[in-house]
């Protein structure tokens, strides 16, 4: 299990399992097998170009280039004095040569990039009150958007924050829970997987959601990061000072007897938690990590203990962190900071610190937050507030592809706010997936975007 190279995607094009296979598989050590993790149904693979580049080590760096750097010269195809010419050194020549023209195929033809282009439908927050439509933005011949969502909700503002999270059996199937933070409340809505219908379950402006009014008024005063993992909701309040833990189990599995709220089951105060104020956070299975504005991440576990830590005052102090992303299946943090410099710190809180090529960024174009793709284990998407960019994890420096919220959408805004909010993108969830692509749902000024992967970008080894 630990020695899993990759996990992917696929409809059945590149690789078959007793007929066509549709699903997840994983790689090692260049063998195929059924499912994200298993190695147990070994999967036939056909003899297409595409499979080739899937099975080798080639499969993490695919983007088309201009210049291609092949495995193997001319010298590695020569025979040299006194080398004996045999069938294995034949063979072995034969192989290098099949590298350089995988190399050539991976540089011209492995990814792709289209920009939307299709209706992604219109959510609304009753499935019988169709009046009270939460604005999702919507293809049309001149690209309008909506009304704004402040009109629905004053509470949600440009500095809410939000988290879909899978429901655990759900009498519908389709039933997920989408949080939407604002600075001083919660909002809980069960959300159909297209995104059709938002039902409210709750909000609350009281830490102890769960308390009647009157029991405990300990309220949130600035919440400015959320993270979830399996049943736990974690909430970052640097007005409070304080991390807050909930067991979300009532939620997700739509349990009227345990109220379908969030339960406060612990929290760390500045004093606990030996930070000054907390700003950013993320969770695994395992492990809270929160970012301090003293320049230092904090590893704890989920007793909030502190496990390690990880401090770098040469970054931090000039270009502090944005975003705080938990990559599950490497078991890292991925540190996004204000100068596009991504940071990966294993659970040892041992670094590797890259550098994004931002050549052809809009002039004041900052980060905004990373994410990691449902159906890809080498893909990840970075937000900034004007630009969708989607990148792979190996090949970490350049992108597959971009969508430009600035130059591809248009029209009037319809409300009370006369910003463009096009200019300004606040938040992002990857949900799921549909047809082997990612949901995304993009929280910009006053909007909800739902968009499918297909419409935003096309790769072709997926």
């Amino acid at each position: 299990m630990t020695n899993i190279k990759k996990f992917a995607y696929t409809t059945g094009g590149l690789f078959t399992l007793s007929g066509d296979y549709i699903g997840y598989y994983n790689v090692v050590d260049n063998v195929a097998y059924a499912s994200k993790y298993e190695q147990v149904n070994i999967l036939e693979t056909n003899k297409s170009i595409q499979t080739a580049v899937a099975l080798s080590d080639k499969f993490y760096n695919r983007i088309p280039t201009e210049n291609i750097t092949l495995s193997y010269t001319l010298s590695d195809f020569l025979f040299q004095p006194n080398e004996f010419v045999n069938t294995n050194s034949i063979n072995l020549k034969i192989e290098k040569s099949f590298n350089n023209f995988i190399d050539i195929y991976k540089s011209c033809f492995s990814a792709s990039s289209k920009l939307p282009y299709n209706y992604t439908g219109l959510a609304r927050v009753s499935a019988t009150n169709t009046s009270l439509a939460i604005p999702i933005w919507q293809y049309s011949s001149s690209n309008t958007y909506t009304s704004a969502f402040s009109a629905y909700n004053s509470e949600i503002t440009r500095n809410s924050k939000i988290s879909f999270i899978p429901n655990q059996y759900a009498t519908n199937e389709h039933n997920h829970t989408l949080v939407i933070a604002n600075l001083s409340s919660v909002m809980v809505f069960n959300v159909n997987r297209p995104l059709s219908t938002f039902n409210p379950v709750f909000s609350s402006y009281r830490v102890e959601t769960n308390n009647i009014a009157g029991y405990s008024e300990l309220k949130f005063k600035n919440i400015v990061s959320v993270a979830n993992s399996s049943n736990y909701f974690y909430i970052c309040d640097s007005g409070n000072n304080a991390v807050y833990a909930y067991d979300i189990t009532g939620v997700l599995t739509e349990d009227r007897a345990l109220g379908k709220k969030f339960d406060l089951v612990n929290t760390v105060y500045q004093k606990q938690g030996g930070f000054a104020t907390p700003a950013l956070i993320a969770a695994s299975d395992n492990t809270i990590y929160v970012y301090d504005t003293s320049g230092i991440i904090y590893f704890y576990d989920k007793n909030f203990n502190r496990v390690n830590s990880y401090k770098n005052n040469v970054v931090f102090s000039a270009t502090p962190p944005v975003s705080l992303t938990y990559y599950k299946l490497q078991d890292q943090l991925f540190v996004l900071t204000s100068d596009f410099k991504i940071i990966v710190l294993d659970s040892l809180a041992n670094s590797t610190i890259y550098s994004l090529n931002t050549l052809g960024f809009i002039s004041d174009e900052v980060p905004i937050k990373l994410i990691f793709s449902n159906t890809d284990s080498d893909v990840f998407y970075l937000l900034t507030n004007k630009t969708l960019y989607k990148k792979f994890i190996s090949n970490i420096y350049g992108n597959i592809g971009n969508f430009s919220f600035v130059d591809n959408i248009t029209g009037s805004i319809v409300g009370p706010k006369s910003l463009d909010p096009f200019s300004y993108l606040y938040d992002i969830v990857s949900y799921d997936s549909l047809q082997n692509y990612d949901n995304i749902l993009v929280y910009g000024y006053d909007q909800l975007l739902s968009y499918n992967e297909k419409t935003l970008f096309d790769t072709i080894l997926k």
